[in-house]
C-alpha cells in the first residue's frame, strides 16, 4: 500500500452535532421518505425495497431551498434502498456527509474516499488519479489504491489500474430540476475484478450525479446532488 494513501477515520467518525465547519444543520424533516431507511441501507439490515420512493415527487424547489446544508440522495444498488445525507463538516479539502443515523461518507472533489457504517467499509484510499483524470477531461492510465475493513477487524488492500473516458454531454433531471453535464466513464481492473464508475461533471467542475464503487461488500452507490 502506497504511503500516499489517505487515512480518513478521524474525519468520518466525528459526531455531526459537534462539528461546525460544514454547516451541520439537521434537515431530517425534509427527508422523511429516505431517512427512515438509512440505518438499514448502510448496516445491512433486512429493509424492504423502497420501490415507492421517487426523488422527483419527494423533492421540489421549495424543499431544496429550505435545506440548511448541502445535501445528497444516495441509492445503494446492492440493497436497492435510498438514504439522504447532509454535509457534516469540511476539513483539509475533504467533505464528510452523514445520514440521520450518523453513517458517514467522505469525499474529495466529489469522489468518495472513505465510508463508515456500510459494512466492509472503505477505510482509506488514494483517489488522486481519478481526481486528476476528471480535472483533465479524461486521459491515460493511472492507479488507485483502496483499503477495506474485513469482518475480523483486519484490512484488505486492492490496487486498481484505471482509465477515464470522456463521453457526451447529457441532460437529466434531479428533483424536478434540469441539468446538463458531461459524463465520464472510469474503468478499473485488478485480478479477477472489473469496476466501472460514472461521473456527471458540469462546467463548474461539480459532480452532480455519479455511480461509484464502494467495495466488494458495499457494491455501487448512485449519488444525486440535491443542494450545494
Amino acid at each position: 500500500m502506497k504511503k500516499s494513501i489517505q487515512i480518513l477515520g478521524a474525519l468520518v467518525i466525528m459526531a455531526v452535532g459537534g462539528c461546525s465547519g460544514g454547516g451541520g444543520g439537521s434537515d431530517r424533516g425534509l427527508l422523511p421518505a429516505i431517512a427512515e431507511n438509512a440505518s438499514n441501507m448502510f448496516s445491512g439490515g433486512r429493509a424492504e425495497k423502497v420501490n415507492e420512493f421517487n426523488i422527483e415527487q419527494t423533492f421540489g424547489p421549495e424543499q431544496i431551498a429550505a435545506m440548511s446544508a448541502p445535501t445528497l440522495a444516495g441509492r445503494l444498488l446492492t440493497r436497492d434502498v435510498w438514504s439522504g445525507m447532509t454535509l457534516a463538516f469540511s476539513a483539509r479539502g475533504y467533505d464528510t456527509y452523514h445520514t440521520s443515523e450518523g453513517i458517514g461518507l467522505s469525499f474529495r472533489s466529489d469522489v468518495v474516499v472513505s465510508t463508515r457504517g456500510i459494512g466492509g467499509d472503505l477505510f482509506a484510499s488514494d483517489m488522486s488519479g481519478t481526481i486528476r483524470a476528471l480535472a483533465a477531461g479524461g486521459g491515460g492510465q493511472y492507479q488507485k489504491s483502496m483499503r477495506f475493513l474485513t469482518p475480523l477487524s483486519g484490512f484488505r488492500d486492492v490496487s486498481l489500474t484505471c482509465r477515464m473516458r470522456r463521453d457526451n454531454v447529457e441532460r437529466f433531471v434531479i428533483a424536478q430540476r434540469s441539468f446538463s453535464a458531461r459524463r465520464y466513464t472510469e474503468t478499473c481492473t485488478s485480478e479477477g475484478l472489473t469496476v466501472e464508475n460514472h461521473y456527471f461533471r458540469n462546467d463548474a467542475g461539480k459532480i452532480l450525479r455519479s455511480r461509484q464503487w464502494l467495495g466488494p461488500e458495499g457494491g455501487y452507490i448512485e449519488l444525486f446532488r440535491l443542494k450545494g
